[in-house]
């Protein structure tokens, strides 16, 4: 009785890789089927899994959240915290209060 092939691990994979850049509109299906006729047996599963994953960006970093008031305008501790911290970059309570009014007479 002869031994079954053993395949490297990922070369299913590579195989499927491959054909999927030559024929980027192949179906799953077609996928086996082609690649069985090269002697590679893969299932629909991997071929789906391969070509339908979205590439891996990794855990990038959260956007802010946007900036709001509560539902009914009130300022809470987070709006209170985020005018802390614009009035520190502007350089302090004065130099806040200069640039509001120089908003003002903008609008």
């Amino acid at each position: 009785m002869a031994k079954a092939q053993v395949m490297e691990r990922g070369t299913r994979s590579a195989a499927v890789r491959e054909y999927l850049q030559e024929n980027p509109s192949a179906s799953p299906k077609t996928v086996v089927a082609a690649l069985k006729e090269k002697g590679i047996e893969v299932s629909e599963g991997l071929v789906s899994v391969i070509k339908y994953r979205k590439p891996s960006g990794g855990f990038g970093r959260r956007g802010r959240r946007a900036f709001a008031l509560g539902a009914n305008g009130d300022i809470n501790a987070a709006v209170l915290l985020e005018v802390k911290r614009v009035v520190d970059a502007l350089g302090g309570i004065e130099k806040a209060r200069e640039a509001l009014s120089t908003l003002e007479q903008l609008q």
